[in-house]
């Protein structure tokens, strides 16, 4: 293999890694701007843990789990083409958790969200990915038995956006509409209130910048 060619793969699947990363600052400017200035903090704060904790967990034993071997032993090791693997995979893992972090704004106490990024980065999002990335056929030869039946998942539409999707519209049911959405009076007669974007130019960039990072699942799963 020509060294050249291997490093502009490396390069080319590096650069899609760090786009997936940077969706961070679009969820943070979307919901920030979409929700109310006083919220502003606790949101940004929910989107920096998602990375800070989601790669943290990852390291410790996201991977290793996720990409299993045939005898069902973590893989620790990172040298070759696992520590690439390592990069992208966690930019997937962070996506993943921090899609929940937009369904549950302004809705949700700190600490509990918390507790959601470690649950999906730890807990569903391993699960998943080792069942549907880790087969037979991948380059962990794993024992992933939706993979070895036949399941595919390109770039991510099930292990990453249906996992985060699941995971979103139960968070967003479980802890209810936000304070003050829904108000009742005496009679019982419920009145909706409208809660104003704080900042559409947020919403607006922070849309962009999730669709420049969203190309990049596609790319990194082609190339």
């Amino acid at each position: 293999v020509n060294y050249s060619d291997t490093l502009t793969q490396i390069s080319f699947i590096l650069l899609c890694a760090f786009a997936i990363v940077f969706m961070q600052a679009g969820f943070a400017m979307l919901e920030a701007g979409g929700c109310r200035s006083k919220n502003s903090k606790s949101i940004l704060y929910k989107n920096g843990i998602d990375l800070s904790i989601g790669v943290l967990i990852w390291w410790f034993w996201g991977f290793g789990f996720a990409t299993a071997d045939n005898d069902n032993n973590a893989i620790r090791q990172f040298d070759g083409g696992l520590a690439l693997s390592f990069v992208i995979s966690v930019a997937f893992c962070t996506t993943a958790a921090t899609i929940v972090s937009g369904a549950v704004a302004e809705r949700i106490n700190f600490w509990v969200y918390v507790f959601s990024t470690i649950s999906i980065a730890g807990g569903s999002y391993p699960l998943v990915s080792q069942w549907i990335w880790a087969g037979h056929n991948s380059d962990f030869e794993g024992s992933g038995w939706l993979a070895n039946k036949g399941f595919v998942d390109f770039a991510g539409s099930g292990v990453v956006h249906l996992l985060g999707a699941i995971a979103a519209i139960t968070s967003a049911w479980w802890v209810g509409p936000r304070v003050g959405r829904f108000t009742t009076d005496a009679a019982g007669k419920v009145t909706t209130h409208v809660l104003h974007a704080s900042d559409p130019i947020l919403c607006s960039i922070g849309t962009w910048i999730l669709i420049f990072g969203w190309l990049s699942f596609n790319a990194s799963s082609s190339g």
